[in-house]
């Protein structure tokens, strides 16, 4: 209604990485309308998140001088409600983040850019109710991306593309229960799996990149005293590099790569068993004896 309204530009510099975990975007208040901000020369894209109402998509080509932006209109936005649910069931902790491309009409697979959408409150990540539902504000004529997050021993898959063409957009996504892999160790530790290939594509979709699990609490199997783990949530297309790592630091560290994940929950377990390693001690001194000091030494063990 051209009204003007508070809320903030949200400007990342051309070239950042938006989804680093540990990014930090520029964010800069608008207050009734009226905003003011000292920049770095150079391309900015980002948003105008106003306090209510869909964020805006927006790029600031900053020059070398002071200059003044032309006006930034906030259209009425398009709602985009929708569930999350794993064999029919609405999923309970799971959240969705919606993500957008620099074009308004993009694929998924075109090699564009993902840019984190500021979809409720200034976030892109939106808790679900406990009925797996969702609802974010969008604008119009644009291509979203929701990425359900899930809990633990389930697998979330990709992005689901979410097109607005002037209509109410609804969408529904099922996730899988997810594979697991299950072992035992002959110590306590730490075990983590890798996927296999991971690439840009899935290192910036995916929820859960890395799969981890304790085998803390003792068990005896076949007669020893073993370590048991499972790891959850894995798709069952995909292999594994899975390492070992043991809570006692006088035992090694060990690793298999290549791990397919069984079709049949019942296959037998995975053994592993950690030798105890060798320590070596040494000082660290300079051109004449004396000791020097050091958070640490690096060892090649190749």
């Amino acid at each position: 209604d051209g009204q003007p309204v508070s809320g903030q530009l949200v400007l990342v510099p051309e070239g950042a990485d938006a989804m680093a975990p540990d990014f930090v975007p520029v964010r800069v208040p608008v207050n009734v309308g009226s905003f003011s901000a000292y920049l770095k020369p150079g391309l900015y894209i980002g948003y105008a998140v106003p306090a209510m109402g869909p964020a805006k998509f927006i790029e600031v080509p900053m020059a070398s001088q002071s200059f003044v932006l032309p006006t930034i209109a906030i259209a009425k936005g398009m709602p985009v409600k929708g569930t999350v649910v794993a064999s029919g069931t609405p999923l309970l902790g799971a959240s969705v983040m919606v993500m957008r491309k620099r074009a308004a009409r993009s694929e998924l697979t075109d090699g564009q850019q993902m840019w984190p959408y500021l979809a409720m409150f200034g976030k892109s990540q939106i808790p679900c109710g406990p009925m797996g539902e969702f609802f974010f504000p969008a604008e119009d004529g644009v291509d979203y991306y929701v990425q359900p997050i899930v809990p633990a021993g389930f697998n979330p898959g990709r992005p689901v593309k979410v097109s607005l063409a002037g209509a109410p957009a609804t969408v529904n996504i099922t996730v899988g229960q997810g594979s697991m892999i299950r072992g035992h160790m002959n110590v306590p530790g730490y075990v983590e799996a890798i996927p296999v290939g991971k690439n840009a594509f899935d290192n910036q979709f995916s929820a859960v990149s890395n799969f981890y699990a304790e085998a803390m609490i003792p068990e005896m199997i076949d007669g020893v005293e073993r370590y048991p783990f499972t790891i959850v949530g894995l798709d069952p297309n995909m292999l594994y590099d899975i390492s070992f790592w043991p809570m006692d630091g006088s035992y090694s560290f060990r690793r298999f790569t290549n791990v397919p994940v069984p079709m049949d929950p019942n296959a037998p377990p995975i053994k592993v068993d950690l030798s105890a390693g060798f320590r070596i001690t040494g000082q660290l001194v300079d051109a004449s004896g004396n000791p020097l000091s050091a958070a640490g030494v690096p060892v090649n063990l190749a």
